[in-house]
């Protein structure tokens, strides 16, 4: 953990759909092990990746690029990612238009009924 700020990703799986929740900080410090937890899930498979930013408290362009090559590796493998965010993280994923390439949902529910919904 970084002295200049602390993530904690905790994971839960159902088949081929994985969920990260995300608390914290995503910045220069910390957002690494996030990509390399999503990058490892894509490369064993994972074909649907929820990420629930809700408790997010800041995220800079390192944590939306944590989040954002992955999701472009994940696609060019045809599976989906849906962020819920947080007001703050919605925002810098509408400023960036980022969320018309990955959704962005405020509930795990609104989250699910996208990977649910057909492609």
């Amino acid at each position: 953990m970084s002295p200049l700020g602390r993530v904690t990703i905790d994971e839960q799986r159902t088949g081929d759909r994985l969920l990260l929740i995300v608390d914290g900080e995503l910045d220069v410090h910390t957002a690494a092990p996030l990509r390399e937890r999503l990058e490892a899930a894509i490369d064993d498979g994972t074909k649907e990746i929820v990420i629930d930013a809700t408790a997010v408290a800041f995220m800079d362009s390192t944590g939306l690029g944590s989040i954002v090559r992955p999701a472009t590796l994940l696609a060019e493998r045809d599976g989906r990612m849906v962020v819920v965010a947080s007001p703050s993280v919605a925002r810098v994923f509408a400023l960036t238009h980022l969320d018309e390439r990955i959704p962005v949902r405020t509930t795990r529910d609104e989250a699910l009924a996208v990977l649910t919904a057909p492609a």
